[in-house]
């Protein structure tokens, strides 16, 4: 008879698929349920198109240290789509490396910035997909083409049916599928903050660890490559509050507002005022993979 421990420990580090999923969807649904109870506002309409500054390219974009990893995937007479593109931030860089691009997002907002990125840096074969979301409406093919790498980047922390997510990405590439992801979201709350603050565990979205686990779980056969994250300078006390009190939940001039700005300056602030926020992932991945018909 096999050892009860046994079987446990196999489920635990050699899940089926179907439970790699239940898995991921359980913890998506716990930070969504956490974050619905603890936000003091309402988030905008487009949430996303209201940061489209931070994923466009230039110098005040977010760093982008995985495109060296993603150039080096790339071939001159590919075609690349990028699902979640943001503003360009990949795609437009990338672009310069392929025959053709594809882009599109779902955020109204960063999808207009995206056109504007695009007209704006004088390529030609950069094309920008109406908004949707992912899966596209239709077969593979009609509302997005079938490409030769299909690439999405820091998106898997927002999607519950990842499933579904897959099976699409790899339905609309020849060549091969790429994720970029690191080991815990950017912005995620540091945990001892956020306890003090809410009075209870952060329930953090999947990662990185959860998604190798899916890919393990779907048989998949992958390729890994790694980058630190470049390092996050000491600011002013009230730029680290407005960069970051959306993540925590917390509403402008509340008594969390005031708790965090405590904590920041016992926890984290240096002799001269600034604050040393670390950053809450330790590396970025891109993960590659040929899709299961190619």
């Amino acid at each position: 008879m096999t050892d009860p421990t046994h079987d446990e420990a196999r489920r635990t580090l050699r899940p089926s698929e179907a439970e790699a999923l239940a898995a991921w969807r359980a913890l998506h649904r716990a930070a969504n349920e956490q974050a619905e109870r603890m936000r003091e506002q309402a988030p905008p309409d487009d949430e996303w198109g209201a940061m489209a500054d931070i994923f466009a390219p230039g110098p005040d974009a977010y760093p982008a240290p995985e495109l060296p990893l993603l150039e080096a995937l790339a071939r001159p007479e590919d075609h690349w789509l990028e699902v979640g593109a943001g503003a360009g931030r990949l795609a437009i860089p990338l672009a310069r490396r392929v025959r053709h691009m594809t882009a599109v997002d779902r955020s109204p907002g960063m999808t207009a910035r995206l056109r504007e990125e695009a007209a704006a840096s004088g390529l030609d074969n950069i094309e920008v997909l109406p908004t949707t979301g992912w899966p596209p409406a239709g077969a593979p093919g009609e509302a997005a083409p079938i490409v030769d790498v299909a690439l999405s980047a820091s998106v898997l922390f927002f999607v519950e049916e990842v499933g579904a997510f897959l099976d699409a990405l790899e339905a609309h590439a020849r060549r091969l599928c790429v994720i970029v992801l690191m080991d815990h979201m950017p912005g995620t709350p540091l945990e001892p903050l956020w306890s003090v603050l809410h009075d209870e565990p952060l329930a953090e979205l999947p990662a990185l660890r959860e998604f190798l686990a899916i890919l393990g779980a779907r048989g998949r056969a992958f390729d890994l490559a790694t980058t630190p994250p470049p390092p996050l300078p000491a600011q002013p006390l009230d730029e680290v509050i407005d960069s970051y009190r959306h993540r925590y939940f917390v509403a402008r001039g509340s008594a969390r507002e005031a708790r965090m700005r405590e904590l920041l300056l016992e926890r984290y602030a240096g002799d001269d005022g600034l604050v040393a926020f670390p950053l809450p992932f330790a590396q970025t991945a891109v993960v590659s993979w040929e899709p299961p018909e190619a």
